[in-house]
């Protein structure tokens, strides 16, 4: 790589990447893929990363995903928006009201700024969702978000709820905190029960504040709030904010979109992942199934991990959010001028290209760049298929100009195969695979 690290690696700035892998070199797995584009001409490069438990393992994925043709890959795309449909209804969910379920969610992966009062305030006992129930007509919806709402704890967002009963009439109010402490009681074989965390009934008159503490309120009109953080990094300071809004829910395809993602302030997470996979006789396979998670920021930071995401980590990660380095970056470059942009805003030193991402519900994200003056558009789609231990990274590049274009895409993978890349460096192996061109890395001293 040389110095400039992922944004801006003195790698691209001339010549070509040396091929070399070996002890001693950093460990990052990079694989690059020229493109010619005829005037107005787009071309699809995909790469996948993921883990396997030993060589042959790997060897077998990678001969399986390369095999696949567009079809194929469509298919396992389709897959993976079939999953997330059939878990909205294997939770009970009417279709019709997908759109409101799936717009709480956003409030909770994507908050509102908050109101300097209310974001001093201590954030230990605050809730995720307060809901103010005054009718007994709200009890059906209630019961819905008590389905969700453990498969959204399980997959890592914040859901704790809070239900604040505001009815006069004792009798209705008691009819209601029955069915709602009904709903978070399981019975478990050997008629044992437990009850679903993160769920309360209190009386409105007993709570007072909490609302003023939630990320989502339901059942109330909240207060306008008050942006009051400003850019995260040294370089979107520098940089004038630009006009029009920020983001917004796409309700018709539920989606978050985030069209300046420089401005955002702080770090907007969206997490992929595909849980145990098909159960074999109502068991979790031995070898844990897939269980594969890739985590994406707004800028492309964030970081992909299988089973445990603190020990078992594919790439490298930090926790500062003024950083939000990227574990994965995509640079296209112009081989005539020299000249390259990334795909992600994080990894786009320069910070000429325009950048807008769109935050699927159904477990992906898509990251767009464009550069007017060099005249490319791009695209980078992200998913991870329910079966395997992979996350996909679907390259999508278009010539907007009238001559033709020599390009090459790069791909860069900061490889941590442990807790993060300053424990495994010393201990990373990177080989090149003749037959297929893959790299395969491997960490004796870990669990890889």
């Amino acid at each position: 790589l040389g110095k400039g690290g992922a944004r801006a690696p003195d790698a691209l700035a001339g010549g070509t990447l040396t091929g070399m892998t070996g002890a001693v070199i950093e460990p990052a797995a990079i694989l690059q893929r020229k493109v010619t584009l005829k005037p107005g001409e787009s071309r699809t490069v995909r790469f996948f990363t993921g883990l396997a438990n030993d060589e042959a393992a790997a060897r077998a994925t990678i001969a399986k995903y390369r095999g696949l043709a567009t079809k194929g890959l469509e298919g396992s795309r389709r897959e993976a928006v079939l999953a997330a449909e059939n878990e909205i209804l294997a939770a009970g969910i009417a279709p019709k009201n997908r759109a409101k379920w799936a717009s709480v969610r956003s409030q909770l992966l994507y908050p509102l700024p908050r109101n300097v009062s209310q974001e001093s305030a201590p954030r230990t006992g605050r809730p995720s969702i307060a809901w103010r129930v005054s009718s007994e007509n709200e009890i059906p919806d209630a019961l819905e978000l008590i389905s969700l709402q453990p498969s959204w704890r399980e997959k890592g967002t914040p859901a704790d709820v809070v239900f604040l009963l505001d009815i006069a009439d004792a009798s209705e109010k008691q009819r209601v905190r029955t069915a709602l402490e009904a709903a978070t009681t399981r019975m478990l074989p050997g008629w044992n029960r437990t009850r679903i965390e993160g769920v309360s009934v209190l009386d409105a008159a007993e709570a007072a504040g909490l609302e003023s503490k939630a990320s989502v309120l339901l059942g109330v009109t909240p207060a306008p709030s008050i942006a009051t953080a400003s850019p995260r990094r040294e370089q979107a300071s520098k940089r004038e904010p630009g006009t029009g809004p920020l983001f917004e829910f796409d309700s018709a395809k539920n989606e978050v979109v985030i069209f300046r993602p420089r401005d955002v302030p702080g770090v907007w997470s969206h997490v992929l992942a595909n849980g145990y996979g098909t159960l074999k006789n109502g068991k979790v396979p031995d070898d844990g199934g897939p269980q594969y998670a890739l985590l994406l920021t707004q800028n492309g930071g964030g970081f992909a991990a299988r089973w445990d995401a603190q020990g078992n980590r594919t790439t490298g990660f930090t926790a500062d959010p003024s950083a939000d380095a990227p574990a994965m970056a995509f640079h296209l470059r112009d081989l005539e001028t020299g000249k390259h942009f990334s795909l992600t805003a994080g990894a786009d030193a320069a910070g000429e290209a325009e950048h807008k991402v769109r935050f699927g519900q159904e477990g992906y994200a898509v990251f767009e760049a464009a550069q007017k003056e060099a005249g490319l558009k791009a695209s980078l789609t992200a998913f991870v298929p329910p079966d395997s231990p992979v996350a996909y990274l679907v390259i999508d590049v278009e010539n907007l100009n009238e001559g033709p274009r020599r390009l090459d895409l790069t791909c860069l993978v900061d490889l941590a195969l442990g807790e993060g890349p300053k424990q495994a460096n010393r201990a990373v192996i990177v080989s090149r695979d003749p037959a297929t061109g893959a790299l395969l890395a491997r960490n004796p001293d870990g669990k890889f």
